[in-house]
């Protein structure tokens, strides 16, 4: 019996077919299912080239989900991959992903980073698909999954044209599945101007429709069990340090898009940097390792810490650059502190992430903006944090308001769970 199924809808996509089946590593045990959705052109043949299962459709093209559900039927191996037609692999992902599973038993999917490659001119339309690279989206060829998990959630939807895939891993964790995330990309995710997607609707209004049927599933039975959150949004953190006093890592899964965006803080002499809201000192610690790196490099940490607990997780974490002076800590709500500085340029990049309030969050980027250099960088957490629940008590709002008071200068980066912002002149 194979160890790994591994599931290639298809349809006309003789272009780039042979190389996604290329990726597919030859040195693990791999039944190779091709679905054909009806091509009028070679993906038949190269797909039997290939050494493929090949499971051809009859009749009208049903779409991906119906491919997939085809493919999932046909399955023997007790590990489950699926990789779109104009996709790849990177080299070795397939095995590193593998890996974690034979591992760890009790870990029911693993994901990794996917990163994008453009071919030939695209449209305005499908640019604007384009993702910051490398990071994580809802894309099954960046996933392996046990089989029983699949059985579980139920098959695709093929009513849906559209967002089966999505919808299918909102099911997924409705189901408490417990997933890995990797830090390493596992999937080249192709942007052409005739991918499927191109011809869809507008991301927003599809996923609205999605958070409905997923809210319609649930309603009934979140009132009567109370999931832990991070099963229900399947994150199982990665091992913390034997020598540090943390108890929960939300920096690990930002540190590929870190390390993209302040690469030229790195060595950079005289780099000042404010953290608003710091909690046990995990991201502090990052920027002193990654950013910090120049002897005149300088870290300013305020917060009110008001659980001592988390105060004495943080002072010892970070005990060694507060004696060195590397670091200096405030014990002050924010907003206090922010105000009572003079309005002046002194910081090269600003982390704002202290409280999840609106209100709380609009005041500290307001008030801190003024001491944002030109040229830098201002990270704001959260912006999907709690999605759908009352706005004032959430990140989302402010930043929105934030970003469309357009202050002098500010441009818009990035805008995902994190929010990046530059600074292009005074203001």
């Amino acid at each position: 019996m194979p160890e790994i199924s591994v599931i290639v809808p298809v349809l006309n996509g003789e272009k780039y077919l042979k190389q996604g089946l290329d990726s597919i590593p030859r040195d693990l045990d791999v039944q190779l299912i091709v679905v054909d959705d009806g091509s009028s052109d070679a993906s038949v043949e190269i797909a039997l080239k290939a050494g493929a299962q090949v499971l051809r459709a009859e009749g009208p093209a049903r779409g991906p989900a119906a491919a997939r559900n085809r493919g999932l039927k046909a399955v023997t191996a007790p590990l489950i991959a699926f990789l779109d037609a104009d996709d790849w692999w990177p080299e070795g992902s397939l095995q590193e992903r593998l890996q974690v599973l034979r591992e760890n038993p009790e870990i029911q999917v693993v994901q990794g980073l996917i990163e994008t490659r453009e071919n030939g001119d695209l449209s305005e339309h499908v640019a604007k698909r384009r993702l910051p690279d490398p990071t994580y989206n809802v894309n099954l060829g960046a996933c392996l999954f046990r089989r029983e998990v699949l059985e579980q959630a139920g098959p695709f939807d093929e009513s849906l044209r559209f967002g089966e895939d999505t919808d299918f891993f909102m099911k997924l964790w409705e189901t408490e599945v417990r997933k890995r995330f990797l830090l390493t990309t596992c999937l080249y995710y192709r942007l052409h101007q005739t991918n499927m997607t191109a011809e869809g609707p507008q991301d927003m209004l599809t996923n609205l429709k999605l958070l409905k049927r997923h809210k319609d599933r649930v309603k009934d039975t979140m009132s009567e069990k109370k999931i832990p959150w991070d099963r229900f949004v399947g994150w199982t953190p990665p091992t913390l340090p034997a020598n540090k006093h943390y108890t929960q890592d939300y920096v690990s899964v930002r540190v590929p898009l870190w390390k993209q965006w302040f690469v030229q803080f790195r060595d950079a002499s005289d780099l000042a940097i404010l953290e608003l809201g710091s909690y046990e000192g995990k991201s502090a610690e990052w920027f002193l390792e990654n950013l910090c790196t120049h002897p005149s490099a300088r870290l300013t940490c305020v917060d009110f810490f008001a659980d001592v607990r988390i105060e004495a997780r943080f002072d010892h974490n970070l005990s060694e650059a507060l004696l060195s002076g590397r670091v200096l800590k405030v014990k002050e709500p924010t907003h206090r502190w922010l105000a009572a500085q003079e309005a002046r340029p002194a910081y090269d990049l600003i982390y704002v992430d202290a409280s999840h309030r609106a209100g709380d969050v609009l005041l500290d980027a307001m008030l801190s903006w003024r001491l944002l250099r030109p040229g830098g960088c201002m990270l704001l957490d959260d912006y999907l944090w709690q999605f759908g629940k009352d706005p004032l008590e959430r990140p989302q709002l402010a930043i929105d308001l934030l970003l469309e008071a357009k202050l002098e200068g500010m441009e818009l980066v990035y805008r995902g769970y994190q929010v990046l912002v530059t600074k292009t002149s005074g203001g």
